[in-house]
């Protein structure tokens, strides 16, 4: 397959496959949405209507203090802790999109598409030469997460995930397939944001999980299922207007500002480091001189 460049190189979490979980107990949240829905808040934030992780921490970060010159001088972290969880999100909301720009010019990327306008929007709609692809990205950064046939389970609840991600495909096809006047092959791809571990029993049919982080180089890998007249039809078809009940862009300004964060973030670790080496080498240089003021004096020289 065509690739403009060289996929970056990419982090993976272990998959290990594994047996069904036994004797645990199970929280149904089937109501909790993937995404969180317009309005809600995160620590008293309001959060953008699309659920962005980049949104939602740069809009916490806005509404913290400022910290003072002093703090700024002694490394104080720019990011709140209600941030932290929500941080890792958005680093993979950025990463993804920073990827998906490494695939060649024969694919192309729609960003948070709604089929319908009662749809949540998904992440991404992908059309490339191996077909098809919906994208949604869940935040289960540092979790353990357990995937079988028809449920993801993270802590002892299970997500909808694969049912949202089935009927997602079903909304897909059938739109794509009326306008292109034959049968189009949709792959829904469920990603999972700095998870701890991913462990599978049972893999869900026709649906494909994942860490964020290995999406781009499994696209690269894929072979090719449509012809370059196959690709074109059905690009032209997704980006044609009146295609979805809405698409969105992708947050450049959002991400910019999420990339600055994380300079600040370094940037602040930095300079505690530097406090913690000097504060350790003046512990040293004061111990070595009650050392010596002590030897001097048992010894009578003062």
């Amino acid at each position: 397959m065509a690739c403009d460049g060289n996929i970056p190189a990419l982090q993976t979490s272990c998959v290990r496959p594994s047996e069904s979980p036994r004797e645990i107990s199970i929280t149904l949240v089937d109501d909790v949405p993937p995404r969180r829905a317009a309005g809600s808040a995160a620590n008293g934030v309001p959060v953008d209507p699309t659920g962005s992780a980049v949104s939602q921490v740069l809009a916490i970060i806005d509404a913290a203090p400022n910290r003072s010159p002093i703090a700024r001088q002694f490394g104080a972290d720019p990011l709140p802790k209600s941030a932290s969880f929500a941080f890792r999100g958005a680093r993979a909301e950025v990463a993804l999109a920073e990827t998906l720009d490494w695939l060649g010019t024969d694919w192309t990327v729609l960003s948070q598409v709604r089929v319908t306008a009662a749809d949540a929007p998904l992440e991404y709609v992908l059309v490339g030469p191996p077909g098809v692809f919906t994208v949604t990205l869940h935040n289960h950064a540092a979790d353990r997460v357990w995937v079988g046939e028809r449920t993801v389970i993270v802590d002892a609840k299970t997500y909808p995930y694969i049912r949202e991600a089935e009927a997602a495909r079903s909304s897909v096809v059938a739109r794509l397939s009326e306008l292109r006047g034959k049968p189009v092959l949709v792959t829904p791809c469920i990603l999972l944001a700095e998870p701890a571990s991913i462990e599978f029993g049972m893999r869900p049919r026709g649906i494909e999980v994942m860490d964020a982080l290995a999406f781009a180089q499994w696209l690269h890998d894929l072979p090719r299922l449509f012809s370059a007249q196959a690709v074109e039809k059905v690009t032209l078809i997704a980006r044609a207007e009146g295609t979805w009940a809405g698409t969105g862009v992708s947050d450049v300004a959002g991400h910019d500002q999420f990339r600055q964060l994380e300079h600040d973030i370094a940037r602040a670790h930095r300079r505690r480091l530097v406090w913690v080496i000097v504060a350790a080498g003046l512990s040293q240089t004061a111990v070595a001189w009650l050392i010596t003021r002590a030897v001097i004096g048992s010894l009578g020289l003062v």
